[in-house]
Order: structure tokens, then C-alpha cells, then sequence
């Protein structure tokens, strides 16, 4: 009886890991045919030829008749495309996540970051100072323009620039 047991619970398994693997050679059948099925959409020029000979629907060779006949479903490339796309999400979901994740990670990071904060309003202060009378005191600068510290250099040593002496006065404090 054990061993009797034992050989239906082995079936079981036996069973239930053919069920798995079916359904995802179902999944991967159904994307890839969605895939082929798409390459064979007929084109607006395709559907007007064969609506134009529809009367002679039993003289059509097989893949006209299967062109004729998808030119008849309303609106067949969106659905194709959807099942497309809905077959594929989960995959594409688990590809980008990490990434995603790692931007909302970053950005929460910049946010709450206080040493961040105190270096750009250093960097204001620097530029406030360096355009004294040119554009008054300014309240903010946008990123792109952190570029350009690498650009303004030094009247005494033109081997120094503005973030050469950034880091040197941040390490300071």
C-alpha cells in the first residue's frame, strides 16, 4: 500500500509539472503567434482588393481566404496588438522595475539629502557672488547650469576651476 501511495503522489506531481509546462508553452505559443499574426495584417490596399473580388470567395486560395477573413474582424491590429502587449506586460514589468526602482530610490535620496542641499546653496552663493550687479541676487539656478562650473577658471591658475575650488571650500567646513 505504501508503495501504492507513493506512485499515485508521484503522478500527481508528474501530472501537475505537465500542467505547468503546458501552460507555458501556451503562453509562449500565444505570444509568438500574436507575433506572426501581426507580420500578415492586411493592408488598407489588401482588404480593398479582397472586399472588391468578395463575391468570389470560394475561388480564393487558403491565405486569401485567411486575409479576407481577418480583414473582417473590426479592428483586428489593436487587438492583436492588445493581446500582444497583455501577453507580454509581466515580462516587461519585471525588466523595467529595478530600474524604476532605483530612480525612486535616487530621487527620495536628493530629496531628503541635507549635504546636498547645503552644497547647492553654496553653489547659489557662488554665483550670486560671481554675477554681483549683472543679474542681482538670484533665488535658485537651474541643474544644467552646474555644467559650467567646470568651464569658469581661475585668474591666477588657469588649472583651477570654479568646482575645483567648490570641493576645496566644502571640504573646509
Amino acid at each position: 500500500p505504501k508503495d501504492m501511495v507513493e506512485q499515485v503522489w508521484l503522478n500527481q506531481i508528474d501530472i501537475h509539472m505537465r500542467k505547468s509546462e503546458m501552460i507555458k508553452c501556451v503562453y509562449m505559443y500565444c505570444v509568438n503567434f500574436s507575433v506572426q499574426l501581426l507580420k500578415y495584417v492586411p493592408t488598407p490596399e489588401e482588404v480593398e482588393a479582397l472586399d472588391a473580388h468578395k463575391m468570389e470567395l470560394g475561388k480564393f486560395a487558403v491565405s486569401d481566404r485567411f486575409l479576407f477573413e481577418m480583414s473582417q474582424i473590426p479592428h483586428y491590429n489593436q487587438r492583436l496588438e492588445c493581446l500582444f502587449f497583455k501577453k507580454t506586460f509581466a515580462d516587461r514589468m519585471n525588466e523595467v522595475r529595478p530600474k524604476v526602482e532605483a530612480v525612486l530610490y535616487a530621487s527620495r535620496e536628493v530629496m531628503i539629502s541635507r549635504k546636498l542641499r547645503k552644497m547647492l546653496e553654496v553653489v547659489l552663493a557662488f554665483g550670486n557672488y560671481m554675477n554681483k550687479g549683472k543679474r542681482g541676487n538670484a533665488y535658485g539656478f537651474k541643474l544644467s547650469s552646474l555644467n559650467n562650473m567646470i568651464d569658469t577658471k581661475s585668474s591666477a591658475d588657469r588649472n583651477v576651476t570654479l568646482l575645483h575650488y567648490l570641493v576645496e571650500t566644502l571640504e573646509k567646513k
